[in-house]
């Protein structure tokens, strides 16, 4: 008897239970009643009619700050670094004619798609005058899709983007601080191989100058009289101090230069600070690139950063272009200075 009494009671209680669910859910479908697509932004937006996009998390200041300048994007937030024009124009491009599906308008259910002000990332866009043109909060993901739930910043209405936005930022999970380096042009150098004519090596106490050895093309059988052979800047054999190297493999010295035309930074410093900090002021490490025009490109490395929880590793590294500090691999600085019997053949 007591047994069924008790059964009666469980009973009552799950019932009860259940009810408080469904009525939670019902009160929650209430508030999310609708499945009406809504333009949020219209308009295309582009470098001509955009000056300046804010990004930040959560309640604290704007973290990434990009300003269309007169020489185009640069990343104001990062030491007024030139910025990606590509990652700029992919972000311009998915604010544009932004549209969504309508999912809730009570503030009380924010928190479910993470578009509280402390759980959302901020996209604030200001046409060439200064006038704020848009300004969006971004959430979450719902499970299994790829859009982001979001809404205007001064409107609770919840919508879900049919594409994700926080991709354009580089963040591919729940919003987070967005990294200034994702929109960094982090390209340093990129030159042809085949414009160097020359290149000198300087690591400490030694110096190599290597220098290109043209093949020449003789002229076409039943070429006029005097035709001289020209040059074939595509094929070469390298001199070392003006003197044949026989002793050195070609591909390695080769492997030099291409590693010394294309350069891919991971992450920029400070041109702000001293360059003896970043072992600057006196390099004992530098590439002159000579071009066939007459022109040259001096790369000159310093010291190395240690990785840290906010920081990647690197050495930092100064071109003759501009006051950059850039900051390259660890493979970067090996493939580029070798030692002569690192360069022989074997």
């Amino acid at each position: 008897m007591i047994k069924t009494k008790n059964l009666i009671i469980l009973g009552a209680v799950l019932l009860i239970l259940f009810g408080i669910s469904m009525l939670q859910k019902a009160k929650h479908e209430k508030a999310t009643s609708s499945s009406a697509t809504a333009l949020l932004f219209d308009g295309e937006l582009n470098a001509e009619n955009i000056g300046r996009v804010s990004i930040g998390y959560g309640t604290g200041d704007d973290t990434v700050v990009l300003v269309n300048g007169p020489d185009g994007w640069i990343v104001e937030s990062y030491f007024n670094t030139q910025a990606n024009q590509q990652r700029v124009d992919s972000l311009l491009r998915g604010f544009s004619n932004l549209a969504g599906e309508f999912r809730s308008d009570n503030q009380s259910v924010l928190g479910d798609y993470g578009l509280l002000d402390d759980q959302a990332i901020t996209v604030r866009g200001r046409d060439l005058s200064g006038t704020e043109v848009f300004a969006v909060k971004l959430g979450q993901s719902p499970e299994g899709f790829a859009g982001n739930f979001m809404r205007l910043a001064d409107s609770n209405k919840v919508y879900l983007s049919q594409a994700g936005m926080l991709s354009h930022m580089g963040i591919y999970g729940d919003p987070e601080k967005p990294k200034n380096q994702h929109f960094l042009e982090l390209q340093v150098v990129q030159e042809n191989s085949q414009d160097i004519d020359w290149m000198t090596i300087v690591d400490g106490e030694q110096i190599l100058v290597f220098s290109k050895q043209f093949s020449l093309v003789e002229p076409a059988e039943g070429a006029a009289e005097g035709t001289e052979a020209t040059t074939d800047r595509t094929t070469w054999e390298w001199l070392l101090d003006g003197k044949v190297a026989t002793e050195l493999a070609k591909t390695k010295i080769d492997g030099v230069l291409n590693s010394g035309v294309r350069i891919r930074a991971n992450d920029v410093a400070d041109p702000a600070v001293s360059a003896e900090q970043y072992g600057l002021d006196n390099p004992s490490r530098k590439l002159t690139l000579n071009r066939h025009d007459g022109s040259q490109l001096v790369l000159e490395f310093g010291s190395s950063r240690e990785a840290s929880d906010s920081v990647t590793a690197g050495t930092y590294m100064r071109t003759s272009n501009d006051t950059s500090i850039w900051l390259v691999t660890e493979y970067t600085t090996k493939n580029i200075f070798k030692s002569l019997d690192e360069l022989k053949a074997e």
